[in-house]
């Protein structure tokens, strides 16, 4: 993947995960816990994307520790979001996304060939 093109698709993913962060409400399907699932999916792929684009070089640990940082910080920015409040299992939810996430590229192959298909 390019580097511009790597860069836009981080820059999207970010934005989104800011901008759903910043709402005073999201609005979710009426199951108890189906957030903690997008927090888990959405840091998910954003560590592979880190890791496979080579922002935060190649080393996994390192790829962990950026998506895990940016998830407290953007629990912590919920703090200043009216109608929002911290929930440090979103938090978990995010490391251990991201953390999973990054274990089945390393070892997995159909998830590494899911993730590396070319759309475009």
């Amino acid at each position: 993947m390019s580097s511009t093109r790597s860069r836009i698709w981080l820059a999207c993913v970010v934005t989104l995960i800011i901008g759903a962060s910043s709402s005073s409400s999201v609005s979710l399907p009426g199951v108890i816990g189906i957030d903690k699932l997008g927090h888990f999916a959405l840091f998910g792929l954003l560590a592979t994307h880190l890791h496979l684009s080579g922002l935060c070089g190649r080393r996994l640990w390192v790829a962990l520790l950026v998506c895990s940082g940016f998830g407290l910080l953007d629990e912590l920015h919920q703090s200043f979001t009216p109608g929002r409040s911290v929930d440090l299992l979103d938090w978990v939810a995010d490391s251990s996304g991201a953390a999973l996430a990054l274990v089945l590229h390393a070892h997995w192959a159909p998830y590494r060939r899911l993730l590396e298909f070319r759309l475009l």
